[in-house]
């Protein structure tokens, strides 16, 4: 599988963010961004080519989305 096919809906949101004039892309967790070095590589390498940012939400708001969701409705 190449990097475009594996990481398709990332190729897609930074694409998105840069037409609808963000400079910031956000994600849920590093390994978002690639499963080895050379993926981690090209997606920082897309990010710097489209001029954008990246966000990457801390440890801490990853559990607590985990948990919450792991509770069910009415948490």
């Amino acid at each position: 599988m190449t990097y475009e096919e594996k990481f398709a809906d990332f190729i897609r949101m930074c694409e998105e963010r840069k037409a609808g004039g963000f400079d910031v892309v956000s994600v849920a967790a590093p390994w978002v961004l690639g499963d080895n070095y050379e993926e981690l590589i090209e997606s920082l390498g897309r990010l710097a080519e489209a001029d954008l940012r990246l966000s990457i939400a801390s440890r801490g708001m990853n559990e607590r989305s985990a948990e919450k969701s792991s509770a069910g409705p009415g948490n």
